[in-house]
């Protein structure tokens, strides 16, 4: 089978590409002497097209190999667009948005290939779209309400309360309250608070702790707010509670449950 094919530069300048008449796309697979042997660019996906051009006339290319089965890798490359692009946008698990496109109308009776040929490239195309590790505490802030503000929201609602310190016996706490569990500071009557040091993220040791307040109702305790924080002083602790009650203006705890800390 006889193909009419055009010559493209690659994606990089480097090397070619070429497309036939009919739209195919072909990567250069061998080059011999009298021959250069091209394979379909859907080749990961399943098409075994191939075929040759000859080196005494590159307009035209001889598929020993023809696309019997490209519809339906181009469907799979549909599917993994699909994937690829949820995978940057939104925040649920890689497992969710493949299930969700799977159970599309125009993919169901459709093999599109397991979550495991597809979750690298969506991890990838994830990781494309985070910002860079922060290397200090301000570097975070920055990027939580900058470029990046949409990220840390829960339920379309933000969950970054701001940075908290402004003199060095405060230093620096970012805090982040749950926006759906807030309300137990204004109803609950008993808070546990404590901090961790292994959770807590370095900044290049800046950050000395994550700090937890819990609430408990239904005799159960919830997670309301995480403060990340630079220092453990009395003037840090009252700059974190004075955030708090300004969050929330009828926090009264009546019991408070803390470790042995002289600061708190």
């Amino acid at each position: 089978m006889e193909k009419i094919i055009s010559t493209l530069k690659g994606a990089k300048g480097q090397g070619n590409t070429y497309k036939n008449e009919d739209g195919f796309v072909y990567w250069k697979k061998l080059d011999s002497k009298f021959y250069i042997t091209v394979k379909c660019s859907l080749w990961k996906s399943g098409c075994k097209a191939k075929g040759k051009i000859s080196k005494t006339d590159t307009t035209k290319l001889v598929l020993t190999i023809g696309h019997e089965n490209h519809q339906q890798n181009s469907i799979v490359t549909k599917f993994r667009n699909i994937c690829n692009e949820r995978a940057k946008k939104e925040h649920i698990s890689l497992r969710i948005i493949y299930n969700e496109t799977s159970s599309m109308s125009e993919f169901v009776n459709m093999n599109v290939g397991s979550f495991v040929s597809h979750r690298r490239t969506m991890q990838r195309h994830r990781k494309a779209n985070q910002p860079t590790s922060p290397r200090t505490m301000i570097d975070f802030h920055n990027q939580l309400t900058g470029d990046y503000a949409h990220l840390p929201v829960m339920s379309n609602v933000p969950i970054y309360m701001g940075k908290i310190g402004t003199n060095p016996e405060e230093g620096t706490t970012l805090l982040f309250v749950l926006p759906q569990i807030k309300n137990i500071l204004r109803t609950g009557s008993t808070f546990l608070m404590d901090g961790t040091f292994a959770a807590a993220p370095s900044f290049n040791r800046e950050c000395q702790q994550l700090y937890v307040i819990m609430g408990i109702t239904f005799n159960t305790g919830f997670p309301i707010a995480f403060a990340l924080m630079s220092r453990k002083t009395v003037k840090a602790y009252d700059a974190l509670f004075k955030k708090l009650l300004e969050i929330e203006p009828q926090w009264k705890p009546e019991t408070i449950i803390v470790d042995f800390e002289r600061a708190v």
